[in-house]
């Protein structure tokens, strides 16, 4: 039941494509004309259901032969749009028209079938005088035209409470159909202002669909997209042929290759479909007797694509649409196949499927007067079409993020078996490496980290002094510096020897590493019993202040320790001189001026009596 369905929506598909298998005239004797009467409200009138048609099997009728002929097989035209499908007969159509008003009207015949190679218009009045004649179709070039539009318009002057007698031959190697109706000049401007904004954004949105899965072709470079963006481009070639704007905007003087790009495009865009189906839906793993039908199906549209260029259109078109109907039918059933099993991109691409089946089923619809014709009966192929493009690349997306994510718990999966057999196989590997890691974290803490007090050491204190400096030059803010240096530590290693002396330097290491200080700022060993800080972003007052309060918490701090000859507890006092130097670095300014200021006011401090602490502007070197 759901393939009959679908195959049946398909068959739609192709009829709004123009497809008719058989004629539309009925077969009733010949009937007197109606006459159909536009009055001052009508703005635009359907001459279909008013029309007669007459079929030339020969071709060979002129107009003088129609009027004069009283034998003539003429038929009623049973349907609102005349159609009678793909033959080698002419038709005659004939319409009975009165202004039903005092006023002359200006109407424009419009015949809504870009595809017709021959139509032909006479205007005959009451009296049997030819008032107007045309002729013109897309076996002509496009300047032939009275307007130029991609519909066949013939302008009518219709007189008041005139009648007109509309003749209207049609030929054509393709399906053959006349929609025609009467539309008031100003009424066709309006409605055409419209369509043109919707078929602007029609194309306008395909074409930065296409353009969009190019990018994410480029950025991916996946199959999947190129495959789809060269689908897309014969489609919208195929849609521009159809429409008849191709004609009229690329190619107008292009006859020839007008008659043939509809199938030239719809081939194209077979051979493409198929590739973009059995790729997407990844149909060689999961259902290789289809793949292998689809590669085929690829083929054949390749070929019928090039057959285009030298066969009649009518003899390319009928194996174009069995293989469409065909192709068509065959990727709605792996769609609803593939979302059955949960797979979200696969529901994607069936319900984009399903779009532009709704959309053809809405103008078939419309079209034998089941729901009123409106303006979005009337392009909803179009809305359908757009609307499946939309939800096929958000198919593909989702198909990417499917396999990503699939790819990441393959990878999540493998990494854990290769923890497992790492773990299980190589553990002394593993004790190997943690010790090489341990080496090597010592060895940093060896370039960075003084031994003795576990305070940074000099190089790491040079690399940050000239990246704090050079921050200080950018920003013109200042940058402080503190020297310190242990008094009388000379003293303390001649009497109790280099061992204490060391626990010394610790010591006081230790009273300045748990004094409070920011993240920014740097404590480090300069060298023997000296000491450096650098405080980025610190004016001269509040280096001073810090600067006292460590001196402070040393003198306040004495080492106690045990004597190893004699067992007993001693202490030790010590006390700390320091030079502070503050400088907002200039351009030409390098980190050396800094640390020599340090210097100066430091060796200040000492020559002062010690235990104090001194800024570079206060010094005075003799």
């Amino acid at each position: 039941m759901t393939c009959r369905c679908l195959l049946g929506a398909l068959w739609l598909v192709l009829m709004s494509l123009g497809l008719k298998i058989a004629p539309a005239a009925a077969s009733d004797a010949f009937e007197l004309p109606q006459q159909l009467s536009v009055s001052s409200t009508d703005q635009q009138v359907d001459l279909g259901a008013a029309a007669y048609s007459l079929e030339d099997t020969a071709g060979t009728l002129g107009i003088n032969d129609v009027l004069s002929g009283s034998n003539l097989d003429w038929q009623k035209v049973e349907e609102a749009v005349p159609s009678f499908g793909y033959t080698e007969s002419a038709y005659w159509l004939r319409v009975v028209v009165k202004n039903d008003t005092s006023a002359p009207r200006q109407m424009l015949l419009m015949v809504g079938y870009a595809l017709l190679d021959h139509i032909d218009l006479f205007a005959i009045n009451a009296e049997g005088e030819l008032l107007q004649t045309y002729s013109t179709g897309d076996a002509y070039p496009f300047d032939t035209r009275y307007f130029p539009h991609r519909e066949f318009l013939f302008p009518l002057e219709m007189a008041p409470n005139a009648i007109q007698t509309l003749y209207i031959r049609l030929e054509s190697s393709s399906s053959l159909q006349a929609p025609m109706r009467l539309v008031d000049a100003e009424e066709f401007t309006r409605l055409d202002h419209r369509t043109s904004l919707l078929q602007g954004f029609y194309y306008g949105s395909m074409v930065v669909m296409a353009l969009y899965n190019l990018f994410l072709f480029f950025s991916l470079r996946r199959a999947d997209f190129i495959m789809y963006v060269a689908f897309l481009c014969s489609f919208i070639g195929f849609q521009f042929s159809m429409s008849g704007l191709a004609f009229q905007h690329i190619w107008p003087q292009a006859v020839v290759w007008n008659q043939i790009a509809i199938s030239f495009f719809l081939g194209l865009t077979l051979m493409w479909m198929a590739l973009f189906i059995r790729q997407f839906l990844r149909l060689r793993e999961r259902e290789p007797v289809i793949d292998r039908l689809l590669v085929v199906m690829a083929g054949l549209g390749g070929v019928m694509t090039i057959l285009s260029l030298f066969l009649p259109y009518n003899q390319t078109i009928f194996p174009l649409l069995g293989l469409a109907l065909t192709l068509n039918s065959l990727a709605m059933i792996m769609g609803i196949k593939r979302s059955l099993t949960g797979d979200r991109s696969a529901q994607f691409f069936t319900l984009a499927c399903f779009m532009t089946l709704l959309g053809a089923l809405v103008i078939v619809v419309s079209k034998v007067e089941l729901i009123p014709r409106t303006f979005f009966t009337e392009h909803a192929l179009q809305i359908g079409t757009l609307l499946e493009v939309m939800l096929i690349s958000f198919a593909l997306g989702e198909y990417v993020n499917q396999q990503r994510k699939a790819r990441s718990e393959a990878e999540k999966r493998h990494s854990l078996q290769l923890e497992d057999q790492v773990r299980d196989r190589t553990s002394e590997l593993e004790r190997t490496m943690q010790l090489l890691e341990n080496a090597n974290q010592k060895l940093q803490q060896q370039t960075f980290v003084d031994e003795l007090t576990g305070l940074h050491n000099r190089r790491y204190f040079n690399q940050r002094l000239e990246q704090d400096f050079n921050q200080a030059s950018r920003t013109a803010s200042p940058i402080s510096l503190i020297m310190i240096d242990v008094d009388h530590f000379k003293g303390i290693n001649d009497t109790h020897g280099h061992q204490v002396g060391d626990l010394c330097l610790k010591h006081i290491a230790g009273v300045m590493g748990n004094f409070p200080r920011r993240a920014s700022d740097t404590l480090a060993r300069y060298g023997g019993e000296e000491f450096i800080v650098v405080l980025p972003g610190t004016d001269l007052a509040a280096a001073l202040m810090i600067a006292e309060k460590i001196r402070a918490h040393v003198a306040a701090a004495p080492l106690s320790y045990r004597n190893r000859k004699s067992g007993a507890r001693e202490s030790i006092a010590m006390t700390i001189s320091a030079g502070v130097a503050c400088l907002i670095p200039a351009a030409d300014q390098l980190e050396d001026e800094l640390l020599r200021h340090a210097d100066e006011a430091l060796y200040r401090a000492k020559l002062s009596g010690r235990n104090q602490v001194i800024s570079h502007s206060a010094t005075t070197l003799p």
